[in-house]
């Protein structure tokens, strides 16, 4: 039996690229408008990450917001996914910066993969059981680049065709940019993938994550085809958007996939959970020091009611020595993320 308790809240733009075109009837913004890829190829995976230090952006960027979209041909495949070497999966950062510019040197394994930050004592927890929610309803990310070795990650449902995670999960500047398929395994647990695994080609992210790197918008989503069925329903995440001063005063959770546990065998393969309170809020970012490992990216930051209820807040992207990092839920990501629900929700 796991030694763990969920935290609890006291109280409760876009150019378009895309290679089939707009459809005419998808939310379109400006930088922070999304950007829609799909992929009609094969493919491989990989991440991204950027420095913690000096920034904190408000309203100028807003043209960054805008959306842009990969559309490819949503292939999927059901049942256990366990043909992939786990073992050769390096932490998706490394897919848009290299370790100097993430400040990440001096945090290498001896396989050279990234290690996010442990603050203090390690005291993340390994769940046990992923087929309840919400542990069933985070995704491990096996992510296929263009060019470069697979990559790890994670990742969250928004809705059931919809999943969050960082924009370097579905976009990696060093790696030939959009992936060319991402893996998507629900609530996996080591070799067990209890809703089996769907294969996607379709991204969305903002173009102020592509042409900027910049950690405000590094944030995404995958959209599952209509022909991927899982096994049972894994659930899905409900989103806010709250006042800094509830952000500051109520315990984050997170739990993801991280490529540093176990210390030996294969990793990435087990979800693993930890919580705090933050320890620094701007407009657009959440900084904690909540432990997490390289394949992290892209994890839920959720409170949790005392009524059960459940709500994200933001998104884990960054590993640091001051604080690990993530996008904030603001008001524009959040038209962002229901906007990519809605496409999902079409399928």
């Amino acid at each position: 039996m796991n030694n763990y308790q969920e935290n609890s809240a006291d109280t409760q733009s876009h150019i378009i690229i895309s290679n089939t075109g707009n459809n005419g009837d998808e939310a379109i913004f400006d930088e922070s408008s999304s950007i829609n890829y799909q992929n009609n190829e094969n493919f491989d995976p990989t991440i991204a990450l950027e420095n913690i230090e000096g920034i904190d952006p408000s309203g100028q960027f807003f043209d960054d917001d805008e959306s842009t979209i990969f559309e490819g041909n949503g292939a999927s495949i059901n049942g256990a996914n366990d043909a992939f070497d786990v073992e050769t999966l390096v932490d998706a950062a490394m897919g848009s910066y290299s370790t100097d510019e993430l400040g990440l040197t001096a945090n290498l394994n001896e396989s050279g993969q990234v290690i996010e930050i442990v603050h203090g004592k390690d005291d993340r927890i390994k769940i046990g059981n992923t087929r309840r929610f919400p542990w069933s309803a985070i995704v491990q990310l096996s992510i296929q680049s263009k060019r470069g070795p697979r990559y790890v990650g994670t990742g969250w449902f928004i809705g059931p065709r919809t999943i969050i995670t960082a924009g370097h999960c579905v976009y990696m500047h060093k790696a030939g940019g959009w992936a060319k398929s991402i893996t998507v395994t629900p609530g996996r647990n080591g070799n067990s993938s209890p809703f089996g695994s769907c294969t996607a080609t379709q991204f969305f992210t903002v173009r102020g994550w592509i042409n900027k790197r910049s950690r405000p918008y590094d944030y995404g989503a995958i959209i599952l085809g209509k022909n991927c069925k899982f096994k049972g329903n894994p659930g899905v995440f409900k989103i806010g958007k709250p006042k800094t001063q509830h952000l500051k005063n109520y315990f984050l959770n997170i739990s993801g996939y991280h490529a540093d546990r176990p210390r030996s065998g294969k990793n990435g393969r087990n979800q693993w959970w930890h919580g705090k309170k933050a320890v620094r809020i701007t407009n657009s970012l959440i900084y904690h020091r909540m432990d997490t490992g390289g394949g992290a990216s892209g994890s839920p930051y959720w409170w949790k009611f005392k009524n059960g209820g459940r709500k994200v807040v933001g998104i884990h992207t960054t590993g640091g020595s001051y604080a690990n990092s993530g996008v904030r839920i603001n008001q524009t990501v959040y038209k962002n993320l229901m906007s990519w629900k809605k496409v999902g929700d079409r399928k």
